[in-house]
């Protein structure tokens, strides 16, 4: 074999080649390429993920300041006999939502809630919704508390009135 024939299989042999001989550096072009599609699909499969937990944390939120403000709602109902009027509620600003005149509980700005008695005023209801949430949730004194969360379609919207029509 002569030289010139054993350069030529030398290039022709290492045209097809996928891996490196000693001394040369860097990645090729199949091994970047894999690389990137593992990260797409690690990327697409986790962002849904993260999307979907922050929607839960904020209906988690919602919760927490309905079972907030009703426990304050019962603790005025114990002081006094009777619930406020719910011409005495007033809906939350700067994270702050008034119960009655002079009684305030602290809340999230982001929600906003409906209170509502029942016709003998011995119940109440009080619907909260955050707009980056997933639903309305609404807690009902005489059905036991907070309610599940097919009571309401899904929406970031506030309802009216609360689902059980007597409560």
């Amino acid at each position: 074999m002569t030289r010139a024939t054993r350069r030529k299989e030398l290039r022709l042999r290492g045209a097809g080649r996928l891996r490196r001989t000693r001394g040369e550096a860097g990645f090729t072009l199949i091994e970047l390429l894999v690389t990137m599609i593992i990260i797409g699909i690690l990327a697409a499969i986790a962002i849904p993920v993260y999307l979907d937990q922050r929607k839960k944390g904020h209906d988690a939120s919602v919760k927490s300041d309905l079972r907030t403000y009703a426990r304050e709602l019962e603790t005025y109902n114990g002081d006094t006999g009777a619930f406020p009027l719910t011409t005495a509620f007033t809906q939350a600003t700067g994270g702050v939502l008034t119960v009655a005149p002079g009684l305030t509980v602290r809340v999230s700005s982001t929600i906003t809630f409906g209170y509502f008695l029942n016709a003998a005023k011995t119940a109440f209801c009080v619907v909260g919704v955050n707009s980056s949430g997933t639903r309305p949730w609404e807690y009902v004194s005489s059905l036991g508390g907070l309610q599940p969360a097919s009571t309401f379609a899904p929406s970031t919207t506030l309802p009216t009135a609360c689902n059980p029509t007597t409560f």
